[in-house]
């Protein structure tokens, strides 16, 4: 069991930075207060846990809390880079929040085969949770308006956010045949949500630019010095991303009309270590070609060849 208390302590500009506290407040709505206490000074609490129940079984669980004062780009800073122009925000607030998980692993072993296997369920919660988002041009002010040269992008607080998911993952390694054979699987899921728009009905509540399904997959075995291996990975749709500004480019909406329902890309590779003095490898990335976007506007390479060569010394 470990456990930690810390406190923080923002002043910037002369201006002192007046944090929320969050489980004070729950206690003080308890009380029918209405009134949020806040305070100069912010206590951050962490608990966490490792019980080890069998010999190959072990289950954990944390709890923490955070604190960020943003960033002097976040809330000053004004630039220009790749089409997107980013507006200071003086008016950011402190995100704050905490987060919570319970996990369990469980090693097994069968002849010659070892595996662990590990499942975790996790929440986060966010007050103020700062996002760069896209900013409608008729919303900026007049005396910007002309400075326009891209697409407008701006620091702005979430006020109430919160994401949940499962994360589920296997290593193992042992024989078939005599041939060693070591892999590595993962699935994850996501729900992240904006409850002020939860609350509000609005249609649209899913957190922007996230990926609520992602699988992965690594396998390798090594035989007398060759080497093969396969990796892939698997994402779905990104559901949301801003309305206005790369949302609204027509290359970028068109090629989510196209591809919609999530990419799966697979790389291979092969090569031969020599006397562990040298070491060959083939590597073919992307090897179905898959056309993608990890986010919007920005198309990964397609299938590409690499061979290299490697000696140690």
């Amino acid at each position: 069991i470990s456990a930690g208390l810390r406190f923080e302590f923002a002043r910037l500009s002369g201006e002192t930075v007046k944090n929320r506290l969050p489980f004070v407040n729950i206690l003080n709505k308890a009380a029918k207060k209405t009134n949020d206490i806040q305070s100069p000074l912010t206590p951050l609490f962490r608990i966490g846990m490792n019980y080890q129940a069998t010999k190959g079984t072990y289950i954990r669980a944390s709890f923490g809390q955070g604190f960020r004062y943003p960033a002097l780009a976040e809330k000053y800073v004004y630039t220009v880079r790749s089409g997107a122009q980013v507006f200071p925000n003086e008016n950011l607030r402190p995100e704050n929040g905490w987060s919570a998980e319970l996990g369990i692993k469980q090693g097994v072993k069968i002849s010659k085969w070892m595996a662990y296997f590990d499942a975790s369920a996790y929440i986060m919660r966010y007050h103020d949770m700062i996002e760069f988002q896209a900013i409608n041009y008729d919303d900026l002010a007049d005396s910007i308006k002309p400075y326009v040269l891209g697409i407008p992008f701006k620091a702005l607080n979430v006020t109430d956010a919160r994401i949940w998911g499962v994360e589920l993952s296997a290593v193992a390694n042992g024989q078939i045949f005599g041939v060693p054979l070591n892999f590595l699987i993962g699935y994850s899921y996501l729900d992240p949500r904006n409850l002020d728009s939860v609350r509000a009905g609005s249609p649209t509540t899913t957190l922007k630019y996230r990926v609520q399904h992602s699988f992965k997959i690594d396998a390798q075995t090594t035989y007398k010095g060759v080497i093969v291996g396969v990796s892939a990975f698997y994402n779905s749709f990104m559901k949301e991303i801003d309305a206005v500004g790369i949302g609204a480019l027509k290359v970028v909406s068109d090629f989510r009309k196209t591809h919609n329902k999530g990419y799966f890309v697979m790389d291979i590779r092969a090569g031969y270590n020599y006397k562990d003095k040298f070491l060959f490898n083939f590597i073919v990335n992307n090897i179905l070609n898959t056309e993608y976007m990890l986010r919007p506007a920005l198309i990964e390479p397609p299938r590409n060849y690499t061979f290299q060569v490697g000696y140690n010394f």
